[in-house]
């Protein structure tokens, strides 16, 4: 009892061509009048032509993603006591193909095939794209009498973006409320309706970073020359980093919500602190310019941030038809850098 599943599979599939065949075409010339012959006229005097590369371009564009879902729910009551819990297991991959070529000069305006186009000066290029991430996301709430509200929750996820012995993280939050105006020392308090202190402690990590910077990455240059020709070559990017992972933000949060006067006034308080750590970043200033090599992101950074948010609002109505509110807000914050780079 109280038991329930669910799970759900997302497919997106696109698929798209576009080709663009230019060819040189002829503009027509109208008389003009005036002192300086810059009114035109509706009288073609003859064809202009016009230069144009007459070319040929394609690109073609394929787009696949997928995203699987499944959850358990759980969700009863006992007595005075509630409990509501949910696990989810989430897979997502993507892979996408770009290709665009071009060619000039045409043999005919009748064969729009690459076939028919010079090789001089003819392009093609195209890239590739993957990723891939995994995640289990586990959450239990409790509540006894709607009055003491406990909650816990955890994210485990595994990104391809970091090498395998860094791929994954785990990143838990904890939750508490109390309903202060269920208490029965609070019943003769009349103008308050409803009043809540909450507060919370969370982990979150962030993997919106430079991609496999774990691996070996080559650069394409031109311009060396071997026995007097140019010729294209590779040469090492910036160095690997195999230790790089997520990055890290860890938030104290102390809350109050309450309304009073029968729901006239509403208000919400929040302060918050956050220490935000392993941020990637380089330490080229730290070394001198000799080293000959660019250096990858480290997880070293660090800021904290602190500060507090004020909302206020008033709800009434004029009649019986006419209802208005107004919502109001202040908060206040400060960064400060904790650890950088710096000579």
């Amino acid at each position: 009892k109280g038991l329930s599943a669910k799970t759900s599979l997302n497919r997106y599939a696109r698929n798209i061509y576009q080709k663009n065949f230019n060819l040189p075409y002829d503009m027509t010339l109208f008389n003009t009048s005036g002192g300086n012959g810059h009114i035109v006229g509706d009288q073609p005097t003859g064809p202009r032509a016009r230069a144009a590369v007459d070319f040929l371009n394609s690109r073609y564009d394929k787009i696949e993603r997928y995203q699987f879902n499944a959850q358990l729910n759980y969700k009863r009551n006992f007595g005075l006591h509630g409990v509501d819990a949910l696990v989810v297991y989430e897979q997502a991959e993507q892979d996408d193909i770009d290709f665009n070529a071009q060619r000039n000069d045409f043999i005919s305006p009748a064969i729009d095939q690459y076939i028919g186009g010079s090789t001089v000066g003819a392009t093609a290029n195209g890239s590739e794209e993957q990723s891939a991430r995994i995640s289990y996301v586990g959450l239990v709430s409790y509540n006894y009498d709607q009055k003491y509200l406990l909650e816990g929750s955890f994210r485990y996820d595994g990104s391809v973006i970091f090498a395998p012995e860094n791929r994954w993280g785990f990143f838990p939050s904890v939750s508490a409320g109390w309903k202060i105006s269920s208490e029965p020392f609070f019943s003769n308090v009349k103008f308050v309706d409803d009043l809540k202190l909450r507060a919370s402690v969370g982990l979150l990590g962030n993997d919106q970073v430079g991609n496999f910077q774990w691996l070996q990455s080559y650069n394409i240059i031109t311009g060396g020359a071997v026995f007097g020709d140019l010729q294209q070559g590779l040469e090492a990017g910036v160095l690997p980093n195999r230790a790089i992972t997520w990055e890290k933000s860890l938030t104290y949060n102390f809350g109050l919500d309450g309304t009073f006067l029968n729901n006239m006034i509403n208000f919400k308080g929040d302060v918050f602190f956050r220490h935000t750590y392993d941020i990637l970043g380089d330490r080229e200033e730290s070394v001198p310019s000799t080293l000959g090599a660019s250096l990858p992101d480290e997880n070293y950074r660090e800021i904290d941030s602190k500060g507090f948010e004020i909302e206020l609002g008033y709800n009434n109505k004029i009649g019986s038809s006419i209802n208005y509110y107004i919502r109001g807000n202040f908060g206040y914050a400060v960064n400060k850098v904790i650890r950088t780079n710096e000579p």
